[in-house]
Order: C-alpha cells, then structure tokens, then sequence
C-alpha cells in the first residue's frame, strides 16, 4: 500500500489544511444544515475527494449524521473501503455522456439500501457534455430528499452557472512547503524512518502545492533509499534533482558573463542525462530565491548553508538585473512547455541560444545603471566639475551618488525662478547623455547667471 493511499485522512480531526471548509461542513453536520449538492474545487491533490469521503462517512455512520465519526461501524468501514452501495463514485471523464446522466437520474429515486442517505461523488465534472449538465440540471436543484451530490473539479471555469448556483461551492487551496513538509515528518515518524530535516525541502517544493503529490514522491525517494536514513543526498539523486551549487555557479556565471561556463553548464547537465526542462524550471525557482533574499525575505525552502551562500551572492546583483533575467528565462520556460514532442537536442539548441542573447543583454546598462548616469552628469554639471563616465554593469548593484555640492555661495546664487532653472538643467543633462560625453572645465563659469 502507498503511503498516498495509507495516510489518507478518514475523518475530520485528521485533516491538514483547508480549515475553512471543513469547519463549514462541520458545522452543517452539527447543527443538521445539510444541503443537498456541494462543489469543491481547487488543484490536484489538495484533499477534494478525501473531504467527499469523509462528509459522505458523516452523513451515513450509525451515530450520524455527525462531525464525530466512529469509523467502526459497517457504514464507515465499507466507504472506507469503496465498497458502499449507497455511496458512489463517478468518474465524469469516462461517464460523460447524456446517456450516463440519464441512468443516474433513473437511480437517485431509489432509497439507499442501507445507510441514511445516497451520495453521487462525481470528481472532475467538468468533464462533462452540456447536455449532460444541462439534464442534470433539474435533478440537482430538486434532488429526493435521501440523496447529496457531491462535485468535484480542478477547473471550476469550466462549470455552467446554471450548476454552480444550484450548489454549495468550497474553495480548496494549495499547501504551503511549510504545511507539506510538517505533514511529511509525521509520515516518517510513524514509519519509524530516521530522516533530514533539509531532505523534506525539496520534496515539499516538488509537490508543488499538492500534498497527495508529495507524499508519493517520499514513497520514491524512500524506495530509492531501500529503507535507509532519508538525507538530502538521496532526495536529490532520487528525484533527479541537480545540487544548489550547480545553480550558484551558473547564477555566478551570469554576473560574470561567462558565456563559455554557461554552455558547459549545459553540456554537462545534458551528457548526465538530465532532464533540461526540469533544470530551467529549478533555476526559475532559484532566482526567485534570490530575488526574494536580496529583499531580506525568508524562503522556507532553502537550508542554512543555501540560505547564506543565497544573500552573499545577492549582494553582488542590482534586482533589475535579476528581474530582467527572471523574465527572460520565464519566457523561454514557456516556449518549452508549449514544445512537448521536442527531442532533448532540440531543448539544448534553443536553451543555448537563448542564453547567447542573455548574455549579451546583459553587456547592455541596466535602468538603474541609466539612473546613476544621469545623476552623474547633473552632478557635474551642477558642480563645474569634470563628468566621471565610470559606466557599471547591469549586474553590479547601483552605486549610491554622492552628496551634490552646491555650484555657488549663498550670498552668490542665481535669482531665476527654480522651474526655468530645472528645465535648462534638464535640456543640458539630455544634450549630455546623448553625446554621452561632458567635460567641462574645472574653473568654468556659472552655468546659471
């Protein structure tokens, strides 16, 4: 048995995450609300069809219905295990058509053979015709009094209005790494598995918010490992995913421009047999890290050790520049996931290229560069002195001007009007950057006088 399948909740006290929807629920339970059709919605993995079970359990137990179920009675333990006449499960991907709603709308007037009530789980409805919703229409506004539609779907968008406004709607959201890992260490605690805490990092970000997700990855890694201590070494080689030093480096090649470490970068990743679309997404995942340390903001996902190599190398970054490389590696992220038949040589090619053009985008002054310049000449041009045209890079962080003296004594300053004089200074400071040349002489006159 997985470990997806055998720590799935079976009542309202295990479950982990999405309060707001099992405390409703509860709540209907405990105070008799029930209503006759519900619709959750959410991503993959996040509980939809666990909660369907659970309420269905609720609602047929021998003490219910009650948000207190006793999981020994036969109702529960025969829904537990699938086996329920009165509690069934449609799969609308393969029980699409009219003729499928039909034969559910000739059933529901039967009377549940041995619980309280009948329920129709339906998961990914909107799988279904809109004949098919549009005959289940009337049903699901004035169902029999036994019966409780439950409807679940990752594509809420796709359900007519008609269906919605007929049911009970619960938003499921993802899980947080945070969430998804604490659930992961209780896991291993109970399998008596000694394991890294870094080691749930990067199964917690894989599971990409989807927490049957990332339980199934632990059952891999935990394979992987045949029965060992689980440490990140083995995570990472049994997930197929590239160490952070490799990431660092490359990040590091960026800033240098280090064309020729990047495309071995890449040469090697592929000779390994790497997968290239699962490296560009990690590095998309990285560098929003790094964003985020160069703004001191926590990232739940990084050990210690990645954490401060993280903020060090941000130190020697300006965030444009790691925004502008960030967008430009999500778009390339994009042409991938739209190139699903193209071979891993076809990747390489387009990757490699794409990083040609980075590069050299990289050569070109960044905006906060731009910004330095022009506060540059205004400064000299404010100060007679000669323009210092010391040009930065756009991976270098901006440096901060310095302190602009004044051109002239007080007893000595010009009587114009300080707009006049801001326009004539910006008509000189954008003479100047186009020549991007200013050279005056140190004993210059007033500019103003």
């Amino acid at each position: 048995m997985s470990l997806a399948t055998k720590y799935r909740p079976q009542d309202f006290n295990e479950l982990v995450g999405q309060l707001a929807a099992a405390q409703s629920l509860k709540n209907a339970l405990d105070y008799k609300k029930i209503g006759h059709a519900y619709l959750f919605h959410g991503a993959r993995g996040v509980g939809k069809t666990t909660m369907a079970r659970i309420l269905a359990k609720s609602l047929n137990c021998v003490n219910g219905p009650t948000s207190t179920v006793c999981n020994t009675c036969e109702n529960c333990i025969a829904i537990a295990e699938g086996r329920s006449m009165d509690v069934l499960e449609i799969d609308a991907a393969s029980n699409r058509g009219i003729d499928n709603v039909r034969e559910l709308r000739a059933q529901v007037v039967f009377a549940p053979m041995q619980s309280r009530y009948k329920v129709y789980i339906i998961d990914e409805v909107h799988m279904l015709t809109n004949e098919s919703f549009n005959a289940l229409l009337k049903t699901l506004e004035e169902p029999p009094n036994h019966v409780v539609f439950i409807l679940a779907t990752t594509e809420i968008h796709k359900i007519p209005e008609t269906i919605t406004s007929r049911c009970q709607v619960y938003a499921f959201k993802k899980f947080n790494a945070k969430e998804i890992a604490e659930r992961l260490q209780q896991i291993l605690e109970k399998e008596g598995i000694p394991y890294e805490n870094e080691a749930l990092l990067p199964i917690a970000e894989r599971g990409e918010g989807s927490l049957r997700d990332a339980i199934s990855l632990l059952d891999q890694t935990l394979a992987f490992s045949g029965g060992n201590a689980l440490t990140l070494r083995e995570v990472r080689e049994g997930l197929d995913l590239l160490p952070s030093e490799t990431y660092l480096k490359f990040v590091q090649a960026l800033n240098a421009g280090d064309l020729h470490a990047l495309l071995n970068t890449v040469h090697e990743i592929t000779q390994a047999g790497g997968n290239l679309r699962i490296f560009l997404r990690d590095l998309l995942t990285y560098l929003r890290a790094l964003v985020l340390v160069s703004e001191s903001i926590e990232v739940f996902s990084l050990s210690k050790s990645e954490s401060a190599a993280m903020a060090e190398l941000a130190k020697h970054w300006d965030r444009h520049a790691l925004i502008r490389i960030f967008q430009h590696l999500f778009k390339l992220n994009q042409d991938f996931s739209q190139m699903l038949s193209a071979k891993s040589s076809e990747l390489r090619i387009l990757l490699e290229i794409q990083l040609v053009d980075l590069v050299e985008k990289l050569k070109e002054p960044s905006v906060s560069a731009l910004v330095s310049k022009i506060e540059r000449l205004q400064s000299a041009i404010e100060s007679g002195k000669a323009y210092d045209d010391r040009e930065q890079s756009m991976g270098s962080p901006p440096a901060k001007p310095a302190a602009i003296p004044s051109a002239l004594p007080p007893s000595q300053a010009p009587e114009t009007k300080s707009s006049d004089s801001a326009a004539d200074a910006s008509e000189i400071i954008q003479k100047a950057f186009l020549a991007e040349e200013v050279t005056l002489p140190p004993e210059s006159k007033p500019l103003f006088e």
